[in-house]
């Protein structure tokens, strides 16, 4: 694990640019000796805008508020995520004391497949994520939800809220996405969004 991100951040840092992690099934594994307070405390070591924790927001202006939401588990390498009830209730206090601010949420694993059903999905779904779907039913300010994990790009709206897909930087076809957000006010006119494929 070390090493891997030593490479990311050998990447990264060169960026002059402000970026935010959220960790997936790949970043911590207590089996393999490299725990998630491991990672953390790397990941704060080695860039300036992790805060404590792995659940944690940036306030992007008046407006807006990024949240990076963990859904990692830390007691086997598994390719199913997990929203804890502490994640879930983090979550929730922050939309209550943030009513008038739009929420832009960051997660790796996504809350609805962008594949059809089949065994892969099964094994790379999101547990129990029932509790996590009432809370979006419920808070309004909650603008769109980024995830990866299953190596494909894709948009769907759920319950008002926009859900992007998006490729991994390390396959044959490799993509990153571009969200730009038209706002006057803290109204949102429009969001416009492109995949830019790394060669």
């Amino acid at each position: 694990f070390k090493e891997v991100f030593d490479d990311f951040f050998s990447t990264t840092n060169k960026l002059n640019k402000k970026y935010y992690i959220s960790l997936g099934n790949h970043d911590s594994n207590s089996t393999n000796g490299f725990t998630k307070a491991d990672t953390l405390e790397y990941l704060k070591i080695n860039t300036p805008y992790q805060q404590n924790g792995a659940n944690y927001y940036a306030v992007l202006n008046e407006n807006f508020i990024a949240v990076m939401l963990d859904g990692s588990n830390d007691f086997e390498m598994d390719a199913q995520g997990f929203y804890s009830k502490e994640t879930l209730k983090w979550l929730e206090e922050l939309l209550k004391e943030n009513p008038d601010k739009q929420f832009l949420i960051f997660q790796h694993f996504p809350l609805f497949e962008p594949v059809k059903d089949s065994t892969y999905v099964h094994k790379h779904s999101t547990r129990k994520k029932g509790n996590y779907i009432k809370l979006l039913k419920k808070y309004k300010n909650i603008v769109l939800i980024a995830s990866g994990h299953y190596h494909v790009s894709c948009e769907k709206k759920k319950y008002g809220i926009k859900h992007y897909s998006t490729s991994a930087l390390f396959l044959e076809d490799s993509y990153y996405r571009i969200f730009e957000i038209d706002h006057d006010n803290g109204k949102i006119n429009s969001i416009k969004t492109r995949l830019i494929q790394v060669k």
